[in-house]
């Protein structure tokens, strides 16, 4: 008598997606005479296209002044002062970032147990066991920062004149601080199989 098993698995994954256990197939003690087939196969694709485009443009102007004090026409003079004057400017661009994780670790197709116990004599006897696995990323990311960054810092232009006894002016520092950041087109692909 002869026994026919054909067994076809095709599985479709698709980012981080698992497949299910394959069981194990046993065929025992068969008759003289018959074939034996277990055929298995799995294919797993994944396929990424990431297209990413973006730009970001960042314009500050940090204008700090501690100075142009006047200090004119007094009979008896005076003082003029003036504190600290400060700016800080801190600009932080993020475009772009990807992060993708395609999974393929589970492979039913060679896990499984297949065993063909006692056979007879002229029995045919066939185990294939095939996998193919393939990943396609495709990341095209275009992206850009642009930082115009304008500060004017004045501590001087001070005067003090036509006093008739004496006069003064004490200014405090004048500063500005300007950071640009940018992350641009980052990308972590990772792949499991």
């Amino acid at each position: 008598m002869k026994k026919l098993i054909i067994l076809a698995v095709v599985i479709l994954v698709a980012l981080v997606m698992a497949s299910p256990a394959e069981a194990a197939v046993t065929i025992k003690r068969t008759g003289p005479g018959s074939v034996n087939t277990v055929v298995r196969t799995s294919t797993k694709s994944a396929s990424s296209v990431n297209l990413m485009l973006g730009g970001i443009q960042n314009n500050s102007l940090s204008i700090v002044n501690s100075g142009l004090n006047f200090e004119i026409g007094n009979t008896t003079g005076g003082s003029i002062e003036s504190g600290e004057a400060s700016s800080e400017v801190d600009n932080e661009s993020y475009v772009n970032g990807n992060q993708l994780t395609i999974n393929q670790a589970a492979n039913p197709c060679c896990d499984g147990d297949v065993l063909i116990h006692t056979t007879g004599p002229g029995s045919v006897n066939r185990v294939t066991m095939t996998s193919t696995k393939r990943v396609r990323v495709t990341n095209l990311m275009a992206g850009g920062v642009e930082n115009n960054s304008l500060s004017i810092v004045n501590s001087g232009g001070n005067v003090s004149a036509l006093n008739t006894v004496g006069g003064g002016i004490v200014t405090g520092d004048a500063t500005s601080e300007h950071t640009n950041l940018s992350d641009v087109n980052t990308s972590v692909v990772s792949i499991v199989q």
